[in-house]
């Protein structure tokens, strides 16, 4: 890869009129009530990820089913690929019907070794601006890894034995592949069995990083529904699987306004972390 410098900074931006076919998708994904798609109704928490996704031309595409690096993102030699976190401030809320832009700029580039080999660490900063403004700032990490040596084995985290527990989903092949289409993912990970255990060597097919998160932020907003969520930041611990019934848990702090929240798996694994800020 050239030199990590040549790559901090550089920026790309995309515009779009966030329609509620979208959400009203994600709601039906999700059997949520708890989501409107109606013209100026806010955005979901998680709402955002399924809008500024350009399309890609299938000839632009690697054969794990995602853009070929070199683009705009470093050309990082490391071939698989994980959303790894998010930290989230929601300063205004972006409504349906509004057209809004996407700013997205790199912030950094790590280079690691762990203890299953080299890594790349690629954190991103996305910032949403609405007609009022500066809506969302996000910043994301995208981690890179070698190819598994051989068949990976489900990791085991244990899961906080703590918490209220909020809500719980079993995902299934249709679920994946509908989030898939919402967001206009292509990662095979995702759909393509054959190519998920024999290549990347995974035991099944991968729920989605943002999925989880997406199924943590809902069961609490199910929960507190007159919350306001100034802060959501989250870091995926072990992957999840079609199949899985994903447990979600929240555990309310001492400051009073902020929430520990985490999902588990159906053998007690700890997934998925995080904390959500609630404000006025």
């Amino acid at each position: 890869m050239e030199s990590k410098s040549d790559w901090i900074g550089r920026k790309t931006s995309a515009e779009e009129t966030i329609n509620g076919d979208r959400i009203a998708g994600l709601a039906a994904l999700l059997d949520s009530e708890n989501i409107e798609s109606s013209v100026d109704r806010p955005l979901p928490p998680t709402g955002h990820w399924l809008y500024f996704n350009k399309p890609v031309p299938q000839k632009e595409l690697g054969a794990d089913g995602h853009p070929v690096k070199g683009g705009f993102l470093p050309p990082v030699a490391l071939p698989r690929r994980m959303w790894a976190g998010s930290r989230i401030q929601y300063l205004r809320t972006l409504r349906i019907g509004e057209h809004a832009k996407k700013i997205t700029k790199i912030l950094n580039v790590t280079e690691k070794t762990g203890r299953n080999g080299a890594l790349t660490l690629l954190t991103l900063s996305h910032t949403y601006e609405g007609r009022f403004g500066i809506s969302l700032i996000e910043e994301q990490d995208i981690i890179y890894r070698e190819m598994p040596r051989s068949k990976e084995t489900r990791s085991h985290v244990p899961a906080p034995d703590h918490g209220d527990k909020i809500g719980s989903t079993t995902v299934d092949e249709i679920m994946l592949f509908r989030y898939s289409a919402l967001t206009f993912n292509s990662h095979r990970i995702h759909y393509d069995r054959p190519y998920t255990e024999d290549v990347e060597g995974y035991p099944g097919l991968v729920v989605h990083g943002p999925l989880t998160a997406t199924l943590i932020a809902e069961a609490f907003r199910a929960r507190h529904p007159e919350a306001k969520i100034n802060k959501y930041e989250y870091r995926a611990i072990s992957p999840l699987f079609c199949g899985d019934e994903i447990s979600v848990y929240a555990d309310k702090n001492s400051d009073g306004n902020s929430y520990d929240v985490w999902a588990a798996s159906e053998i007690g694994g700890l997934a998925m972390r995080g904390t959500i800020v609630i404000g006025e």
